[in-house]
């Protein structure tokens, strides 16, 4: 017996579905010159296997402005 609750959770995975795929597919587009720059001198990685990350900040943008306290905790 199907109730309500299942029919509208069924038929909103279904809904959501395509756009899986569609996000996957978006991924691969990158272009070189467009969409990144190749550096014509690699940065020097330490031995071993870590990774270094870095931080960039810039108060102008609303992203960076309001995920600082989040960061900085």
């Amino acid at each position: 017996m199907i109730n309500r609750r299942h029919l509208t959770v069924s038929a909103a995975a279904a809904a959501l579905l395509p756009l899986a795929g569609a996000a996957r597919a978006q991924a691969a587009a990158f272009v070189e010159g467009r969409d990144f720059a190749r550096l014509a001198t690699p940065v020097a990685t330490p031995p071993g296997g870590r990774i270094d990350v870095l931080e960039f900040f810039w108060y102008g943008c609303p992203h960076c402005n309001t995920f600082l306290p989040l960061i900085d905790a």
